[in-house]
């Protein structure tokens, strides 16, 4: 059970990686964690102190400046693998729980934003019933100046840090 449980995950994040590698021009990401580029973008993913990796400005980014419009995939829940079954997940720390119904993942760098409280940008949730790319996707904007080479964080904001408090903590985040 567990085995088909791993496979789809596998497959899973094959998917993504090719899907972000095609679409947004990304070089392949290396263990290493060699500095990922979206070109014409001002971000990059970099190796964080804060959570191993981060997203970092490539220039100077100002307040209310779009820094990146996050598409949305949404999944079946039965997809993401409850961290309460397996401590070992991972995918479900990456999902978030869209108008209290649906399970999305944020594809381009959008799962990848470490939390501070003093954050410097925050995610905009701009969804509607279409599959329209912008209708169903995440806006992260600067809320603050932000320096290059600075990480770049959002707030997950209550309802993330309240989910991990039961049962349904482990499955997703609402935003």
């Amino acid at each position: 059970m567990y085995t088909s449980y791993i496979l789809v995950f596998v497959i899973f994040i094959i998917i993504i990686i090719l899907y972000l590698s095609i679409l947004l021009n990304y070089h392949i990401i290396s263990t290493t964690y060699t500095p990922i580029e979206l070109k014409n973008s001002p971000i990059e993913l970099r190796k964080s102190p804060i959570h191993n990796r981060g997203i970092f400005a490539k220039r100077n980014i100002y307040k209310n400046e779009i820094i990146e419009i996050v598409p949305l995939l949404y999944i079946d829940p039965k997809e993401v693998t409850l961290k309460k079954n397996n401590p070992d997940a991972q995918l479900v720390d990456y999902t978030i729980l869209v108008d209290n119904t649906k399970i999305a993942i944020m594809l381009g760098l959008g799962s990848l934003y470490n939390h501070i409280d003093d954050n410097n940008a925050e995610w905009i949730l701009n969804t509607d019933n279409d599959t329209d790319y912008i209708n169903n996707s995440i806006i992260i904007h600067a809320i603050k100046d932000i320096n290059k080479d600075e990480e770049v964080f959002v707030n997950y904001g209550e309802q993330y840090w309240n989910a991990r408090k039961d049962l349904v903590k482990h499955t997703c985040t609402t935003i």
